[in-house]
């Protein structure tokens, strides 16, 4: 494990050009950052070379690194309040938004999408005044008429977690109240939203966000699907409900934790008043593991 962690990073950009280490993630991005991140932070990683006091003599020395076992395909931590899901070399996992309103910065977007993958990372926004600033992959969000402002997802003040599916309930602006429910399957997840509305809004149903300035990229789009891909990954959204159409989300840049430029996949529709149910397919693609199975 730690010697691959090692070698994960260190195929990251992560050193500034006089060799101390960036605030970010995948690259330097002091977008993601929160209020008590200094430059001395990133020098946590420094407890990865406690294994250099083993005497020469130790087994660490000598191991050859192995596969790590992999879990049944899904399973629950009911004590995280989350549902994991493994599928090779991306594993996600499906949360409940159950966080903290302290202002430590973006702790909606880091605790509060509907999924988090190890493959795609997750975007943090540069404002909620549009679309492409709000970087809202794996989420659902509202634009109500007459306005520009974007709504995400709120805590969840019910939720349940089972073996199978995760199921909340959320609010995001005042007049529309969504019941969501998330069920992984061997090719993603697939999701149902109940949303009851008194106004009208424009409904975007996100996926992954995925790295546009990469070799082999290329945006698919149907009647009822919109696929965004590189050689590496791609994320692709399925309508399963009627009304939906596929939208290219051209995200600002920095704004993914591990991609500087991204675009995200989408299904809009036009929220009226009353009752609407809304299902999505979200599946996802990686080289290691292969296509769409």
């Amino acid at each position: 494990m730690i010697g691959r962690n090692l070698n994960y990073w260190l195929s990251k950009e992560m050193f500034y050009g006089d060799g101390t280490l960036t605030i970010g993630y995948g690259y330097s991005n002091l977008s993601m950052a929160e209020r008590y991140n200094a430059p001395g932070s990133p020098y946590w990683c420094c407890k990865s070379f406690l294994v250099l006091a083993l005497p020469d003599d130790h087994p660490f020395w000598t191991a050859e690194e192995q596969p790590l076992p992999v879990p049944k395909t899904v399973h629950a931590i009911p004590k995280a309040d989350m549902l994991m899901q493994h599928r090779g070399s991306e594993v996600t996992a499906y949360v409940t938004a159950v966080y903290s309103r302290s202002p430590l910065g973006h702790f909606v977007e880091k605790y509060g999408k509907f999924a988090y993958s190890t493959v795609f990372g997750f975007s943090v926004a540069h404002s909620q005044e549009r679309l492409s600033e709000s970087a809202p992959d794996s989420m659902l969000v509202f634009i109500p008429e007459g306005e520009e402002q974007v709504y995400g997802r709120k805590p969840s003040p019910r939720y349940d977690i089972k073996e199978n599916c995760v199921i909340f309930h959320w609010s995001s602006l005042e007049g529309v109240v969504v019941e969501t429910e998330i069920r992984p399957f061997n090719q993603g997840h697939i999701r149902r939203h109940r949303i009851v509305s008194t106004r009208k809004c424009d409904v975007y149903d996100c996926g992954f966000a995925v790295a546009s300035y990469e070799k082999g990229f290329k945006v698919l789009m149907g009647d009822d699907y919109i696929e965004v891909g590189n050689a590496q990954n791609g994320s692709r959204m399925e309508a399963v409900s009627d009304g939906l159409e596929p939208y290219l989300i051209e995200v600002a840049p920095n704004t993914s934790l591990l991609y500087k430029n991204t675009r995200t996949p989408s299904l809009r529709c036009g929220l009226e008043p009353g009752e609407t149910v809304i299902e999505t397919r979200v599946l996802t693609w990686t080289k290691k593991n292969g296509g769409y199975r």
